[in-house]
């Protein structure tokens, strides 16, 4: 009964924050929901949302902070499991260069690329990376060079 009830929570939260209800409490409270079924990158979305409604928000941004954190967590439990798994190694790249664990983004991307040669185009594009363009040990996996006044440009 306790799940139904949160279940049926979650998709009134769900409908709030879609049709763009300002109040971020809603936003709030479906992340919360979230992390707590363990689905970090639908809460993590949910805080980026309220993030632009209110980017001077240091609690969401906070709560947005820890739920990344937990994700990489979440991702490196999956490795213990899987060490191999290409998505799981991408998936731990993304969120630690979110989260700005940069050596641990570089380490996994690296892993991921090697296993899944696929990625190495995805991360050239994905904005999850941009912090990390500058990177010489980024360069050299993604075979990129960016110049300092482009590193803006190339993700928008």
């Amino acid at each position: 009964k306790q799940k139904i009830l949160s279940m049926s929570l979650r998709s009134e939260l769900e409908r709030y924050v879609e049709q763009g209800i300002i109040d971020t409490s809603f936003h709030i409270k479906l992340a919360a929901l979230y992390e707590q079924e363990n689905v970090y990158s639908k809460a993590i979305a949910v805080y980026e949302r309220a993030l632009k409604l209110t980017p001077e928000d240091r609690a969401i941004r906070d709560k947005y902070y820890l739920a990344l954190q937990k994700a990489v967590e979440r991702f490196e439990q999956y490795l213990e499991k899987k060490p191999d798994d290409p998505d799981v190694l991408y998936g731990l790249a993304s969120f630690a260069a979110s989260v700005g664990y940069q050596l641990k983004a570089l380490n996994a991307l690296e892993k991921a690329i090697k296993q899944k040669p696929l990625y190495l185009e995805k991360a050239k594009a994905a904005p999850e990376f941009k912090d990390l363009r500058l990177n010489q040990k980024f360069q050299e996996l993604t075979n990129t060079r960016v110049d300092i006044g482009k590193i803006d440009s190339f993700v928008e």
